[in-house]
């Protein structure tokens, strides 16, 4: 049982990978680089090439968790928090499903 986080973000004062802040429980886990391809975010910004997504499956225990996104800033600027969630984990064969659309920075 566990969670998968998924969605897309970028930075747009740089063609560096997004790297984005993942914290479970209040506990930090490593950084996601959004170097996954989704053509869909490339169509809706002229420019940007398709490799700004991100997907990572995490095991958890079955209960209640807490989970907080936040697009770390590359140049100028500041992090940007993405969104926090609470949500629970059933005794399941697969991974709930986290798909939000977190916006780029």
């Amino acid at each position: 049982s566990g969670v998968t986080v998924s969605g897309w973000a970028f930075d747009p004062e740089t063609q560096f990978p997004a790297s984005l802040g993942v914290v479970i429980d209040f506990a930090r886990r490593p950084n996601l680089l959004a170097i996954r391809q989704r053509p869909d975010v490339a169509a809706a910004f002229p420019g940007l090439n398709e490799w700004h997504g991100f997907s990572e499956s995490y095991a958890l225990e079955p209960g209640d968790h807490f989970i907080c996104i936040t697009a770390l800033n590359i140049a100028r600027g500041f992090d940007r928090d993405l969104g926090c969630r609470v949500f629970t984990v059933r005794m399941a064969a697969g991974p709930e499903r986290l798909q939000p659309v977190w916006v780029g920075t």
